[in-house]
């Protein structure tokens, strides 16, 4: 599993820090050494799921940032 968290932390005071969101993504164990396939789920600052997919067939060679690019790519901006 991968697990982003976002944070505001005002001019650097870590006591002020204020989670924004939270994606994790999650292989589903289908793929293969090349493919991987991925559900993923974003979630807000209160931590409630705004939105929910899949991601089928990434290529692993990209990695991992690339994976997180193309998820915000293909997720829908009205969910967001």
């Amino acid at each position: 599993m991968i697990r982003i968290k976002i944070e505001l932390v005002p001019h650097g005071n870590e006591a002020l820090t204020e989670t924004l969101g939270k994606i994790l993504i999650i292989n589903d164990g289908s793929g293969n050494k090349e493919m991987g396939n991925y559900n993923y789920m974003l979630f807000d600052g209160k931590g409630e799921m705004i939105y929910k997919g899949q991601y089928k067939k990434f290529p692993r060679a990209l990695g991992f940032w690339r994976l997180i690019q193309e998820i915000f790519r293909i997720t829908p901006k009205e969910k967001i």
